[in-house]
């Protein structure tokens, strides 16, 4: 029988409990980063909220907008707070809470110097500003918003972006640029098809076509539409709306 000498059976002792202590130690680690954190609960319930009723989701997409800034994710504030201030546009008429939001979004993609994002939230942005009452700073934030998409190359953006003042144009009855820059859109999706997009600003030009007093357009833009709904399924917003503006 071999015996070992003491200090090697007192080396393996320390060496088995410093193995235990350590597997112990990862356990517990694993344990903790696999332990559901507030956050995590905050989206997962946010998103079933926000299926079942958006506006009751708001407080949350909220409480989510502050840990991530607490924890310096601007990236994610700034995607929280869009998405609230979305809600607020198509769900509410609180025109000026979803401007705040949309604008806390547009401040933290320029803290982060993420020009495709600027770009876009300036184009959001200019379009709630306008309809808070501040034109003049709306459409300053929309032209700066074609200028970043010219630079970027993004013709997609453009054609968002004179949508957005064809809006503006309409609301401060220059039916005649209204109509100018939804052209400018429309040329665009019709060459790049996307029925959603052709089929809004369709409705867009069932207003600009009234208010022209052209009964012609009007009904020119209504069969596009009609067309385009024998054929696929439209957002139900904007079928919706469509039905509104036809009845």
């Amino acid at each position: 029988m071999k015996y070992f000498p003491l200090f090697l059976l007192v080396f393996f002792s320390y060496a088995c409990k410093d193995s235990s202590v350590q597997s112990d130690k990862i356990e517990k680690e694993a344990v903790v980063v696999n332990k559901p954190t507030r956050l995590d609960s905050l989206e997962k319930i946010s998103f079933k909220m926000f299926q079942k009723n958006p506006v009751r989701s708001i407080s949350f997409y909220n409480e989510m907008a502050n840990i991530y800034s607490r924890q310096d994710k601007k990236d994610k504030a700034a995607n929280t707070h869009f998405n609230i201030s979305k809600i607020y546009t198509q769900y509410t008429t609180d025109v000026k809470r979803a401007s705040h939001h949309g604008h806390m979004s547009l401040g933290l993609w320029e803290q982060l110097k993420d020009t495709m994002q600027m770009a876009n939230l300036f184009n959001y942005c200019g379009y709630l500003s306008a309809m808070e009452g501040n034109v003049d700073f709306g459409m300053l934030q929309l032209n700066k918003a074609e200028q970043l998409f010219i630079g970027l190359e993004s013709y997609e953006g453009k054609a968002l972006t004179y949508f957005n003042m064809a809006r503006v144009f309409l609301v401060e009855g220059e039916n005649e640029k209204a109509e100018q820059f939804f052209k400018l859109s429309k040329k665009y999706w019709t060459e790049n098809f996307n029925a959603d997009r052709v089929f809004e600003l369709n409705n867009f030009a069932v207003k600009i076509y009234k208010q022209l007093n052209s009964a012609t357009e009007v009904q020119k833009v209504v069969n596009e539409n009609n067309q385009i709904l024998k054929k696929q399924a439209i957002s139900p917003i904007l079928e919706a709306a469509f039905k509104e503006l036809t009845s």
